[in-house]
C-alpha cells in the first residue's frame, strides 16, 4: 500500500559515494586547474579493494580482520604499482592501512586514472597549516600571577582555571586522571625536556613528506619518517617549532609538579603519544610572501593516521588530537581522505578530535573539521561562544579556548588563543572519561559530552551547542556498567500458543558483552534459571522462547503448569538496546510488545534488527520526519546486523522539508548495496549520523493481517 510513494528508490536515494557528493566536484576542479596552472598536480589516489566499507562508532574490529585488511591493501598496492608504472604513472607512497596512495600526474596520467574501474577518487595533496592562533607569550617559567592583556573583558590565563570551567577536577577528586590511556597529538613536534612532559611521554613519531625539491624535512634523521625517542622533538633554535604542538600536549595531559606552581592538562596521567606532520616549506608563493614557513601535507598526516592504526595493536589509545586545518566548509566534507582513516579509528574505539578554525566565520568550519565523524570542537571564552573563531551547527561541542596558558619550547609558558586549544581539552576530556569507564564505548562517551553539556549560542546563529561538562558526562555513564530492569514480560510459553517471542538484544560497546535474563515464575515468583548469552560488539541477535525454554529444561515445567506464565529480567556488561516482538505465523502478524523500566529509550537515530525480507507480504520501511525550521537529509548507515560490518551509507537525494516526512523501502536496500541475502530475513541496524533534527521510526506493513506496527520502540540496556 506505501509502494505509491515512491517510484523508484534508486533515483530518490543517493549512496554516498565521491562521484555523486557536492564537495567532489570541487575536488575534481582542484585536480584539473593544478594541471592547467604548473602542468601536473601532486595527488592523493584512493583504489577499491576487498575491504568493507568503513563502520564508525560503536563498530569495533578485530585483530584478525585488522591484518587480513592490511593484506588485502598490500596485495592491491602491489598490482597497482605494477598496472601504473606500465602506463607511465609511479606511486611515489602508499599506506599499510588505508586505501591511498600518492603520485604526481600530468594531463594524460589523470585520464588514465579516471578510466580505471578501481581507482575511486582523486585529490591533491593539500597543505595545511596550524589554526591561527592568538599569542601572549609568558617569559619566566614560574611566576604566581600572570598578567595578560584583557580580550572581551575576560582574561583566564591559567590552565588549571580552564580545566575547572568543564569540571575535569571533580573527577580528579574521584582518582580519575586519565591514566591507562594515551593521547595521540598530530602536530609540530613537542619539547620533551618540558617539566610538563617528563613522565609520559611513551612514544615519538615523525611523519614530514618532501615532494618539492625545496621542502625539508623535520625528522631529526633529515628523512621522510622516524620513530622512536626524539622522533617528534627536532625543536629548531630560532623558530617557533615545537612552540604550538608543546602548548597543545600541555592542555590534554601536561603534568608539571616541579617548583611553587603546579600545571596539569585535564588528563594528566594519561600517556601522550606526539607525532610530528608538519615540513618546511622554503618558497614565498606556499608560505604567503615569506621565505620559509611550516606546513603539513595531507600525504604527511595520512601517514600519521595510519600509523596511529598500527599502535592500537599495543596501545590503550583514546582520542588524537588534530589542531590542524585549511579551507571552509558549510557542510560535511565526507569526501575528505582522511575520514577513512578517523572511521577505521573509530572502530578501534579511538575519536578523533579537530579544531574548527579561527577565521571568525559562522556556518563555516575548516578541514578536516568538517569529515563528519571527527568531533569537531570550537572555542569559548570561557564559559561564552568566543566569537572570533569558527561555528556552525556542524561543530560537535565547544571547550575552553582563550588565553590559555600551556607549555611551549625552553620549559616556558605561554597563553594562546583559539580552537587549537579548545580541541585538546577535548581530547583530554575523552580520555579522562575513559579511564573513569574503561568499558565506555565512544558513543556512549561522545552522547554524554554532547547531551550532558550546557548549550550555548549567539544572536547570530541557528543553533545551540553544548559545552562540555565532565562531573555531567561521567554522572550520566552511570555508576556501574550493568544495566538491570524489567524490559520484557512473557505471557504464555511457547507449546501454549502459535505466536511466538523474540527477544532482540544489541550491543553498541566496542567490546563483546554478556546478556543475562532471569526468568521467574510468574505464579509463585520463584527464580527458574538464568539464561546467558555473549553478543558481540556491533551486532544484533535475536532469541526465541523456544531457544530460553529448550536451555533451561522448561518443557516439563509447562506440561505439568499449564496456563503458567514468564517474566524476564535482563542485565548486560554492555549498553545497547533491547526488543520483544511477537510473531504469530498463524496469521502474518508483527507486534512490538516492547516494555522497560524507565520508559522505552528516547535515541530515535538507531533502528535494531530492520529485516529486508523480499517476501512481498511484509515490506519494511522507514520514515525520516524533519522536525527543525529548516530544510534537512540525514544521512544513514546501514550496518549487518549480525557482525556489525558496514554495508553501505545512504541519504535521499532531495532535502526534507520542515514538519514533513520521507520513506524509504528498506527491500530496495540490499539491491542498492549489492548485497545478497542468505535468507528471507535478512537483518541490518540503521543509524543516522548526521546532525539531523528530527528523528526516524522503523514500520512494518502486515499485509495479510491488514495491520501496521511500529517497531521502532526499544530498551536502553
Amino acid at each position: 500500500m506505501f509502494c505509491k510513494l515512491l517510484n523508484n528508490l534508486k533515483y530518490l536515494l543517493l549512496i554516498i559515494f565521491l562521484s555523486n557528493s557536492s564537495g567532489a566536484q570541487e575536488i575534481f576542479s582542484d585536480v584539473v586547474n593544478e594541471i592547467d596552472k604548473k602542468g601536473k598536480a601532486l595527488v592523493i589516489v584512493e583504489f577499491t579493494t576487498e575491504n568493507k566499507a568503513n563502520s564508525n562508532f560503536s563498530n569495533t574490529q578485530s585483530s584478525e580482520s585488522f591484518l587480513n585488511n592490511k593484506a588485502n591493501i598490500k596485495i592491491k598496492q602491489n598490482e597497482l604499482r605494477k598496472s601504473l608504472s606500465e602506463q607511465g604513472i609511479l606511486i611515489k607512497k602508499t599506506y599499510s592501512n588505508l586505501p591511498y596512495f600518492v603520485t604526481t600526474i600530468d594531463k594524460l596520467g589523470f585520464e588514465k586514472l579516471l578510466l580505471r574501474n578501481d581507482i575511486k577518487s582523486i585529490s591533491l595533496n593539500k597543505t595545511f597549516k596550524q589554526n591561527q592562533i592568538v599569542k601572549k607569550k609568558i617569559i619566566t617559567k614560574k611566576v604566581e600571577k600572570i598578567k595578560t592583556g584583557q580580550l572581551n573583558n575576560f582574561s583566564r590565563p591559567l590552565l588549571d582555571e580552564t580545566v575547572s570551567f568543564i569540571n575535569a577536577d571533580k573527577l580528579w577528586d574521584q582518582g580519575f586522571t586519565g591514566a591507562g590511556q594515551v593521547i595521540v597529538v598530530l602536530d609540530d613536534g613537542i619539547d620533551t625536556n618540558h617539566d610538563m612532559f617528563k613522565t609520559n611521554i611513551i612514544d615519538e613519531a615523525c611523519f614530514s613528506d618532501t615532494f618539492d625539491e625545496t621542502d625539508e624535512s623535520l625528522c631529526p634523521n633529515g628523512l621522510e619518517s622516524q620513530t622512536g625517542t626524539g622522533a617528534a622533538s627536532n625543536c629548531i633554535p630560532g623558530t617557533e617549532v615545537c612552540e604550538h604542538g608543546s602548548h597543545v600536549a600541555g592542555i590534554a595531559a601536561g603534568n608539571d609538579t616541579t617548583g611553587d606552581v603546579k600545571r596539569k592538562g585535564v588528563a594528566f596521567e594519561a600517556q601522550l603519544l606526539p607525532i610530528q606532520v608538519f615540513t618546511t616549506f622554503n618558497n614565498t608563493e606556499d608560505c604567503g610572501g615569506a621565505e620559509s614557513c611550516q606546513l603539513s601535507y595531507t600525504s604527511s598526516q595520512l601517514s600519521a593516521l595510519n600509523y596511529t592504526l598500527d599502535r592500537t595493536q599495543d596501545l590503550n589509545i583514546a582520542s588524537v588530537n588534530m589542531s590542524l586545518g585549511g579551507g571552509l566548509f558549510e557542510s560535511f566534507c565526507d569526501e575528505n581522505s582522511r575520514k577513512w582513516a578517523i572511521d577505521e579509528l573509530r572502530k578501534k574505539g579511538v575519536v578523533t578530535a579537530i579544531a574548527a578554525g579561527n577565521e571568525g566565520e559562522v556556518g563555516l568550519i575548516s578541514s578536516p573539521a568538517c569529515i563528519s565523524t571527527s568531533m569537531t570542537v570550537s572555542s569559548v571564552i570561557t564559559t561564552e561562544p568566543h566569537q572570533s573563531v569558527n561555528h556552525a551547527e556542524m561543530v560537535d561541542v565547544l571547550a575552553p579556548g582563550v588565553q590559555v596558558v600551556s607549555a611551549i619550547t625552553n620549559n616556558a609558558y605561554a597563553a594562546f588563543t583559539g580552537t587549537s586549544m579548545a580541541t585538546p581539552h577535548v581530547a583530554g576530556a575523552i580520555a579522562l572519561l575513559k579511564s573513569a569507564k574503561q568499558n565506555a564505548s565512544i558513543d556512549d562517551i561522545e552522547i554524554a559530552l554532547k547531551q550532558t553539556g550546557i548549550n550555548k549560542t549567539l544572536e547570530n546563529w541557528s543553533w545551540e551547542t553544548p559545552l562540555i561538562d565532565l562531573d555531567a558526562a561521567l554522572r550520566s555513564l552511570g555508576a556501574t556498567k550493568s544495566i538491570t530492569g524489567r524490559i520484557i514480560s512473557y505471557l504464555s510459553p511457547a507449546s501454549d500458543t502459535t505466536a511466538k517471542s523474540l527477544l532482540r538484544f544489541h550491543n553498541r560497546d566496542s567490546s563483546q558483552g554478556v546478556l543475562t535474563l532471569k526468568v521467574m515464575d510468574d505464579g509463585n515468583g520463584s527464580l527458574i534459571g538464568a539464561y546467558e548469552k555473549n553478543i558481540s560488539a556491533g551486532t544484533t541477535v535475536e532469541i526465541s522462547i523456544n531457544e530460553i525454554e529448550r536451555d533451561l529444561v522448561l518443557d516439563e515445567l509447562f506440561q505439568e503448569k499449564s496456563g503458567s506464565t514468564l517474566s524476564m529480567f535482563a542485565s548486560s556488561s554492555f549498553r545497547g538496546y533491547a526488543q520483544h516482538i511477537r510473531w504469530d505465523p498463524s496469521d502474518g502478524s508483527f507486534a512490538n510488545l516492547t516494555t522497560c523500566d524507565n520508559g522505552v529509550s528516547d535515541n530515535l537515530d538507531n533502528m535494531i534488527a530492520v529485516h529486508t525480507s523480499k517476501l512481498p507480504r511484509f515490506p519494511s520501511y522507514i520514515v525520516a520526519h524533519n522536525t527543525g525550521e529548516s530544510d534537512n537529509n540525514p544521512i544513514f548507515i546501514a550496518e549487518d546486523a549480525r557482525n556489525g560490518e558496514e554495508l553501505g551509507r545512504f541519504t535521499l537525494g532531495d532535502t526534507i522539508k520542515p514538519n514533513t516526512s520521507r520513506t524509504i523501502f528498506v527491500s530496495d536496500l540490499l539491491e542498492f548495496f549489492d548485497v545478497q541475502a542468505e535468507s528471507d530475513q535478512f537483518y541490518m541496524n540503521l543509524k543516522v549520523t548526521s546532525a539531523f533534527t528530527g528523528f526516524i521510526q522503523h514500520i512494518v506493513d502486515n499485509q495479510d493481517a491488514g495491520l501496521i506496527t511500529n517497531m521502532t520502540l526499544k530498551c536502553d540496556l
